[in-house]
C-alpha cells in the first residue's frame, strides 16, 4: 500500500501520494528555473541576501561585479562595496533585515573584482523567500550616467582655456557663500587680480604665447590656494578668489603667496624666456554689505590702487 502524506496544517482529509509529493517537487523546481529565467531578464543587478549572504543572484549582478553569477552566492554585498560607504550600507542593511524599512535610490560606490570602482544605485527591500526574511537588492550601473554629468557640470561652470570656473559660476558660488556669512558671520575674504601689462604678451608673442601665460597663471594660482578656495575667471586676463571663512590678514598672506609664485613663471618663446606679474586687490565681506558685488568692488578698488602703486603688489582695503 502506497504510504500518504498530509500536506497543509490543519487538513484531515486533503491527502497525497508519494507520487503526488514528487511531482510537486518536480513542479517547484520547475517554478524556480523559471523563475531565474525571469529574474535574469532583468535589465538591473538583483541578489537574494540572508542577513550573512548571498543566496541568490541574477546574470547582471555577475555583469556589474564581474565575477560568475553562481560565485556570488555566499558573498556577502559588503565584500564589493567601497570602504568609504560601506558604513552607510551596513546602517541601512540593517534597518532593512531588522525594522523591515525600504530603501530606495541609494547612490553608493561599488568595486568590482577588477579593483574598478563603479557608482550604482541601489534599493533593499525586506521580504520572505521560501519562509525565511530576506532581503532583495536591486542595484543599477550609473558610472557611465554619473561621468556624463560630470562632463556637463564642468562644461557649463569652467573657463574652457584654464579649467578655472567661470564668471556665472564664480558669481552663484560667491552669492552662496556670502548668504552663509550673514547667516553665522563666519570671516570671508575676496581676492580681485589682474596680470600685469598682459596685453604687451600678445603684442610681443602672439595670443598663442598669451594663452599660455594666462594657463600658467592659472596653475600658479592653484598651487598657492586651498581646497575650499574657489577660483574664477572674470574676463580676459582678470581672475578673483572666494576664500570662505577666512579672515583678512590670512587672506593677505595667501595673496602674497600666490603673488610670489605668479613672479617666478618663466615662459619660452621664440627663443626667448619671458615672465610676467600679478596685481591682487583684497577685501573681506560686511554684515553691511547689500550683495557680495560690494565686497567684490572694494577688492576692485584695493587692485587699481596697486596697478597705480607700481603693480606687482597686494593691496588690502582698509
Amino acid at each position: 500500500m502506497m504510504d500518504m502524506q498530509p500536506i497543509g496544517a490543519g487538513s484531515d482529509d486533503l491527502f497525497v501520494t508519494d507520487l503526488d509529493a514528487a511531482r510537486t517537487q518536480d513542479e517547484l523546481l520547475i517554478a524556480r528555473t523559471k523563475l531565474g529565467a525571469f529574474l535574469d531578464l532583468i535589465p538591473a543587478g538583483l541578489v537574494i541576501h540572508q542577513r550573512h549572504a548571498i543566496i541568490f543572484a541574477n546574470s547582471e549582478a555577475g555583469t556589474v561585479i564581474g565575477i560568475p553569477t553562481r560565485e556570488l552566492v555566499g558573498h556577502h554585498i559588503f565584500d564589493f562595496i567601497d570602504d568609504e560607504d560601506a558604513e552607510l550600507v551596513r546602517g541601512k542593511f540593517r534597518q532593512c533585515f531588522d525594522d523591515s524599512v525600504t530603501v530606495r535610490s541609494l547612490e553608493v560606490r561599488l568595486i568590482d573584482v577588477g579593483g574598478q570602482k563603479r557608482i550604482v544605485q541601489l534599493s533593499m527591500t525586506p521580504l520572505f523567500w521560501e519562509g525565511l526574511p530576506v532581503i532583495n537588492i536591486v542595484f543599477s550601473d550609473i558610472t557611465l550616467l554619473k561621468q556624463k554629468e560630470h562632463a556637463l557640470f564642468v562644461l557649463s561652470t569652467t573657463d574652457s582655456l584654464t579649467g578655472a570656473y567661470n564668471r556665472r559660476y564664480f558669481m552663484d558660488a560667491a552669492a552662496r557663500e556670502f548668504k552663509q556669512f550673514l547667516r553665522h558671520r563666519t570671516p570671508l575674504s575676496l581676492m580681485v587680480m589682474d596680470i600685469d601689462y598682459f596685453k604687451r604678451i600678445n603684442d610681443s608673442f602672439g595670443h598663442a604665447v598669451g594663452d599660455e601665460a594666462i594657463k600658467a597663471f592659472v596653475g600658479a594660482s592653484l598651487g598657492s590656494l586651498r581646497q575650499e578656495d574657489v577660483l574664477g575667471r572674470m574676463g580676459g586676463e582678470e581672475f578673483a578668489v572666494l576664500l570662505p571663512q577666512t579672515a583678512l590678514d590670512s587672506a593677505e598672506i595667501i595673496a602674497e603667496r600666490l603673488r610670489r609664485r605668479v613672479a617666478a613663471i618663466d615662459i619660452e618663446a621664440r627663443g626667448q624666456h619671458t615672465g610676467f606679474t600679478v596685481s591682487i586687490g583684497v577685501s573681506r565681506a560686511k554684515a553691511s554689505d547689500d550683495s557680495i558685488e560690494t565686497g567684490l568692488n572694494r577688492a576692485d578698488r584695493a587692485l587699481y590702487e596697486a596697478k597705480a602703486t607700481g603693480r606687482n603688489r597686494v593691496v588690502v582695503d582698509p
